[in-house]
């Protein structure tokens, strides 16, 4: 019988990057924690970290405290793969990141659900989100909805539009999500890459799993390669507001 202490885990570096559409890039890193340790993060504060671009731009970004580093030269634009680099001691390692330009939305609509809950007699609505959406290339979309000033928990949603789209458009309604009259609603619509969705997708599933952020049992892969935990990404994004009437 092999016996597995998880409180022992090897730390391993958690990064967490962005760069989104007219802003300047970031990371946060730190060290995981023990399965079952409830401490606060180690931040690294000792790493290199340099920001490129395809067209020959570069920056290195500056330590702000916290395990932040925040770049104040690049800015993220439409149509640039960006690579970010860390170097802590003599290893180093590498994400790299497209940034899709933003989908317009056209409309936001409800819908009364026929079926409701039983013994439920307030009606419910679902959300009918309509966007634009480049039919030349293949795209991939994360939704968040703000409910009533709050971001819901776990409500990012994920898309791909070969799966949607009809005439350059695509029309999507999470049957999942119900509004009442009167909710007010914030739809964000993030455009983001391929490598992306796969990360979000599988901490889908690490959710749905009931894992938490840690080093064992299992982690989402990240772009980074197998010796990080979390992500780098580039977005853009759009938003509506909408009342349930």
């Amino acid at each position: 019988m092999i016996n597995i202490d998880l409180n022992k885990a090897e730390k391993i570096i958690v990064a967490e990057g962005l760069i989104e559409l007219g802003s300047n890039g970031w990371i946060r890193l730190s060290y995981s924690s023990d399965y079952f340790d409830g401490n606060k993060p180690e931040y690294i504060d000792n790493a290199i970290v340099t920001l490129s671009d395809n067209n020959g731009g570069s920056e290195q970004f500056k330590y702000k405290g916290n395990g932040m580093y925040l770049g104040n030269l690049l800015k993220g634009k439409p149509d640039k793969k960006y690579s970010l680099k860390i170097t802590i001691g003599n290893k180093t390692y590498t994400a790299e990141s497209t940034l899709f330009p933003p989908a317009p939305i056209i409309s936001v609509n409800f819908e009364e659900q026929l079926f409701q809950q039983p013994g439920d007699l307030t009606k419910s609505y679902s959300v009918i989100l309509k966007f634009m959406d480049n039919p030349f290339i293949e795209n991939h979309y994360m939704i968040q909805i703000q409910l009533n000033d709050t971001l819901e928990n776990n409500s990012y949603i994920l898309l791909k539009d070969s799966y949607y789209i009809v005439n350059g458009t695509i029309e999507y309604k999470p049957l999942r999500h119900r509004f009442a009259q009167g909710d007010s609603l914030i739809i964000g619509l993030y455009s983001i890459d391929k490598e992306t969705y796969k990360y979000y997708n599988q901490l889908n599933d690490l959710k749905v799993s009931g894992m938490g952020a840690s080093s064992t049992p299992y982690n989402p892969l990240s772009n980074f390669g197998t010796h990080v935990m979390g992500y780098f990404a580039a977005y853009s994004s759009t938003f509506q507001a909408a009342v349930v009437k």
